[in-house]
This record gives C-alpha cells, sequence and structure tokens, in this order.
C-alpha cells in the first residue's frame, strides 16, 4: 500500500513538472500592442468580456482535467468494493463536464442565432 501511494505521488508530481514544462509565453513589448476591443450599441466593451470568460472557460478545463486525473488514478489503485463509490463520484462530475464544455457552446449557438 505505502509503494502505492509512492508511485501515484510520483506520477502526479511527474505530470505537474510536465505541465509547467510545456507552457509557453510571448515576448511582447508593451509599447507596441495595441487592444482591438470594440464597443457595441450599449457602450458595452465586449473585448473585456471574451478574455474573462476565455479565462475562466481555460481555468474550469484545467481543474476539470486535474480531477478526472486524480479521481481516474485512484479509480485505477482502488479495490472492487471501492470502485463502486466511485462511479457515484463520476456522476456529478459528468454534469459539471456538460457545464463546462456543452453550455457555453449552446449559448454562443443561441446568441448567433439571435444576433444575425
Amino acid at each position: 500500500m505505502k509503494n502505492m501511494k509512492k508511485l501515484v505521488t510520483f506520477f502526479m508530481i511527474f505530470t505537474i513538472i510536465v505541465l509547467i514544462g510545456t507552457m509557453s509565453f510571448a515576448k511582447v513589448n508593451p509599447k507596441d500592442y495595441t487592444t482591438q476591443i470594440s464597443l457595441d450599441g450599449n457602450g458595452k466593451a465586449v473585448g473585456y468580456s471574451n478574455l474573462i470568460i476565455g479565462a475562466v472557460n481555460l481555468v474550469g478545463i484545467l481543474i476539470f482535467f486535474i480531477t478526472v486525473a486524480v479521481i481516474g488514478v485512484k479509480y485505477i489503485a482502488a479495490s472492487v468494493e471501492e470502485r463502486a463509490d466511485y462511479k457515484r463520484t463520476m456522476i456529478p462530475i459528468l454534469i459539471g463536464a456538460f457545464f463546462l464544455f456543452g453550455l457555453p457552446n449552446i449559448i454562443m449557438l443561441v446568441y448567433n442565432i439571435v444576433r444575425k
């Protein structure tokens, strides 16, 4: 059992190191950068809202995949009785995945239909 915990800990640390190592950064001179924020008829900044929604969506996706990976590792290491508990744990995660991935796309589809 201790070896399994060490193995799971090793794989989690390894995954974090790989994820950090694959991040990329862009070199931008702030003086040369111009924003492309458009204003709609009500005077609301559309560019900022898209940026905020995209950032929140990205954070949600990262949290989702990390959670699924942790639960997946626990599921693999679990006994037969414990696997039934993890199956009940996955139902709220699947509902959350629908809200995270499906609902924004449905809302954007309705928005594009109404806008045209």
